[in-house]
């Protein structure tokens, strides 16, 4: 039997490349066990060359990128370019779930509740924020990049003056900022597999950090209680799922994506998507999964399944 030649890209040039490489690792390691399969490594940062000269080898890719030019529908639309079909989401899905701004924004359109928020772009901040109600600086507001991820550069701070001291910070990560309301409650995560009409949520996953909010030091530090199924009555549970299925189909995902939510007051407040979740050891991804029974390296197979029955991307042409 041909084995099929899998495209595992990893690394990137984001800041988020160290938890690439972790999960492109992991990745690697569940691919390599199985017979049928011959793994090809690449690095964008480096392969991209590489990777179009021996296109016609590939069977399919899986792009296990996370933040920009690797999460975001670039590396997408290159591996579409080539005619090389991937895992998770296309192009356009991929680019929605990157934009945290346009994603909220679709979020009040379709009745999804989210926190109220603001964007700020580098070269005309000054003139955006006056227009902002001085109001919404009373409480806690949340800064971080509209385009990145692992809660990199995320900063919870009061008042308008602690607000335009950490810009510049932000800044330095993407040249559009969202400030947001900060939501106190319980936080949640939700993954879904799948696409359309066949997606499907697995258990939901409660987040208890150490400080004040799930940042990248505790998300790969082993100090957050990561709780599965999350400690919520059934109601919310199931509310929880629906608004993951609606995110993941209101942006048009595919494969498995994991989106976040704040609960408050019985109330729940989706946060973000994540349209290539983490693959690490720590990734919330796999242990919800686990919890309903798929373990690592089953999870990592359905990714392939999925795709082969155009529920991530459409086959070769």
């Amino acid at each position: 039997m041909k084995k099929k030649v899998i495209a595992v890209l990893m690394g990137g040039t984001s800041s988020e490349r160290e938890i690439s490489l972790l999960s492109g690792k992991e990745i690697v390691r569940v691919l390599q066990k199985r017979r049928n399969f011959e793994v090809k490594i690449y690095d964008p940062k480096n392969d991209l060359k590489k990777l179009v000269q021996e296109k016609d080898k590939i069977d399919f890719a899986i792009p296990i990128l996370h933040g920009p030019q690797g999460e975001d529908g670039k590396i997408q639309g290159f591996l579409e370019v080539f005619s090389i079909p991937y895992t998770f989401s296309d192009v356009e899905a991929s680019a929605l779930g990157m934009d945290k701004y346009v994603q909220k924004k679709l979020y009040q359109h379709s009745g999804i509740l989210t926190a109220p928020f603001f964007l700020l772009t580098k070269d005309d901040w000054q003139k955006q924020i006056a227009q902002i109600p001085k109001s919404f600086f009373n409480e806690k507001i949340v800064i971080k990049p509209n385009q990145n991820g692992s809660s990199f550069a995320i900063f919870i701070v009061k008042g308008l003056v602690q607000v335009k001291k950490y810009l510049p910070k932000v800044f330095a990560y993407d040249k559009e900022i969202l400030l947001e309301k900060y939501i106190k409650g319980k936080e949640i995560t939700v993954a879904v597999l799948g696409k359309g009409d066949r997606a499907q949520a697995l258990p939901v996953v409660e987040i208890v950090p150490p400080g004040e909010f799930f940042d990248y030091q505790c998300k790969y530090d082993g100090s957050t209680q990561e709780i599965v199924p999350a400690r919520i009555p059934q109601k919310l549970t199931q509310k929880a799922k629906d608004y993951a299925i609606k995110v993941h189909r209101l942006l048009g995902c595919s494969g498995v994506t994991r989106t976040d939510m704040i609960i408050q007051n019985s109330k729940i407040y989706v946060l973000e998507i994540n349209t290539i979740p983490g693959f690490t050891k720590e990734s919330l991804v796999p242990k919800a999964a686990a919890a309903a029974g798929i373990s690592f390296d089953d999870l990592v197979l359905k990714l392939i399944e999925l795709a082969e029955r155009g529920e991530s991307v459409s086959e070769k042409t």
